[in-house]
């Protein structure tokens, strides 16, 4: 009986010990002037390291209760919306009152903003969008000399590949992350104000041996109607445009008319370009010197006796030899660079004119262009002209009414053949023109039907005049 008591009065003290080990902090946070309580401060102990410890709420009679952490250096913070926060250095206390101070401001003015959200062609604001897209507003290449999108998208658009030709007028090939098929086209589809900008194609058309021209997407849009343009490059283009869209899409928005005073707007916008030097080409005695060369060669390598009709072309032929006395012996012992025959400086020039204006109700845009490019190969030229007109009409919040009509025309100069082709293939001691007894070039051309490197075909001569 003694043992048991003994252990409880043991477990008493070791109770009253834990109990008296942990301090509470308490009492009462009032208002420095009216000394009414405050309802609601929080009060949190601070370390050494700035970092906040136990924590409380005031209740409604102003009275929090705050247990002390074991720790050394505490600081006691007092802080509530509307009042300055008060910090002290806590010294072992159990009861702390606290006056806090009111802490207010006086605003000079409130300012209220709004922020208009812009959305696509299908309704979406930038942040609704859960797929690849990317935009790009063309009021940066206003002053840029571009003359088609294809030009204005050039570099612009990740993932994006624009094949360009370097002739006027020439359409371009785009690729929206890479190419699909190898049969069928992977050309995207282009949806100008909403409206799909269909391509006919006949039955009998073949898509691996197309040429970017035969689509001719959108050659004679011209980039000063264009707002902005949006590419869809994955799933959501299939989504919304269905399997037309599978190559992707560009959602393409055109200029519309503002409201306010009319105003007027001319562009004028002039390029002029030149190639640069070419790969050095062999002159006229080192091609005369070379076929010679490789003649010769190609006899030692058969044989004497088994090459007479290669000593024939080697000794015979007037083209590579040197006979005074024969009738073209002039037109063949010229020097030639017959690139520098076919290449000419660019010019380009391109002339915009725009009027828009309206009122509360309606607004109107209308554009004129006249687009004229001289391509760096003689015989190859485009013009084109265009325009465009935009009405719309407010009838009600409900009712709104919007025209749009555009109107292109162009015409194409081009050379029925791959003339670089054949300059590169020409033999530099050839004459392109006739050469008289001064030893001067005619006007006329010199174009026999059979020479050194094969003959002109008359009939495609024909079908081409």
């Amino acid at each position: 009986m003694k043992i048991f008591r003994l252990i409880i009065i043991m477990f008493c003290l070791i109770v009253t010990t834990t109990i008296s080990a942990q301090k509470v902090l308490t009492w009462i946070i009032k208002d420095k002037v009216t000394g009414e309580v405050l309802t609601g401060a929080s009060v949190y102990f601070q370390n050494k390291d700035n970092r906040s410890l136990n924590g409380a709420i005031a209740g409604a009679d102003g009275t929090y209760k705050l247990k002390v952490p074991d720790d050394k250096n505490l600081v006691v913070v007092f802080s509530l919306i509307g009042y300055k926060t008060q910090s002290m250095k806590y010294t072992n206390q159990l009861k702390l009152d606290i006056l806090l101070e009111e802490d207010s401001y006086l605003l000079d003015d409130v300012v209220i903003t709004a922020k208009s959200l812009e959305k696509n062609v299908v309704g979406l604001t930038s942040r609704e969008l859960v797929s690849a897209t990317q935009k790009l507003s063309l009021d940066i290449l206003e002053t840029a000399p571009v003359t088609s999108i294809e030009d204005a998208l050039q570099g612009r658009l990740v993932n994006v590949d624009i094949l360009t030709s370097a002739e006027p007028g020439s359409s371009s090939s785009i690729r929206i992350r890479g190419t699909s098929s190898l049969n069928a086209s992977s050309e995207p589809l282009f949806v100008v104000d909403g409206i799909p900008y269909n391509t006919n194609i006949s039955d009998d058309f073949e898509f691996a041996t197309a040429n970017t021209e035969d689509f001719g997407a959108l050659l004679n849009i011209a980039p000063s109607d264009i707002e902005s343009i949006e590419v869809l490059k994955d799933a959501a283009a299939t989504a919304l445009w269905g399997s037309k869209g599978a190559n992707g899409v560009l959602l393409i928005s055109t200029k519309k008319g503002v409201s306010g005073k009319t105003r007027f707007n001319v562009d004028i916008k002039y390029q002029y370009g030149k190639e640069r030097n070419t790969i050095p080409m062999l002159n006229a005695s080192q091609y005369v010197a070379m076929i010679q060369d490789a003649i010769w060669n190609r006899i030692n390598d058969l044989g004497s006796s088994t090459s007479i009709s290669l000593m024939e072309l080697l000794y015979n032929t007037k083209e590579i030899g040197y006979d005074p006395n024969w009738i073209y012996f002039n037109e063949y012992n010229q020097e030639t660079n017959w690139l520098k025959e076919i290449i000419q400086p660019s010019n380009q020039t391109e002339t915009n004119f725009s009027m828009s204006g309206g009122g509360e109700k309606a607004t109107y845009r209308l554009s004129l262009g006249y687009f004229n490019e001289q391509g760096t190969t003689r015989g190859t030229n485009f013009n084109r002209l265009n325009t465009a007109l935009n009405v719309r009409y407010l009838f009600s919040r409900r009712l709104d009414i919007t025209t749009d009509f555009a109107f292109s025309t162009s015409d194409r100069d081009a050379n029925w053949d791959n003339p670089r082709g054949q300059a590169l293939n020409k033999m530099p001691n050839m004459s392109p023109y006739y050469i008289d007894a001064d030893g001067k070039r005619t006007s006329e051309y010199f174009t026999p039907e059979s020479y050194f490197q094969g003959t002109i075909n008359k009939s495609k001569l024909s079908d081409h005049s």
